[in-house]
């Protein structure tokens, strides 16, 4: 997914190295910090409560992101 992101941005923001290696950085730095304790976790309350956490997790981002691009 991380290669089919990067496209995107690149695409999407007039071929802006700038934006992808800024956007590239946080996505990394992200999955850095959360896929160890995400592991764990997974392993003590198990992967379908984790997976249904992370799915509403994700939705709400999904709406900050739809909120703040629709402020342009």
């Amino acid at each position: 997914m991380g290669n089919v992101l990067s496209a995107y941005i690149f695409f999407i923001s007039d071929k802006s190295n700038k934006l992808l290696g800024w956007t590239s950085a946080v996505t990394g730095i992200t999955l850095t910090i959360f896929v160890f304790p995400s592991g764990y976790f997974a392993d003590k309350i198990g992967r379908d409560l984790l997976l249904k956490i992370a799915a509403v997790i994700g939705t709400i981002g999904l709406f900050f992101i739809f909120m703040v691009s629709g402020r342009k």
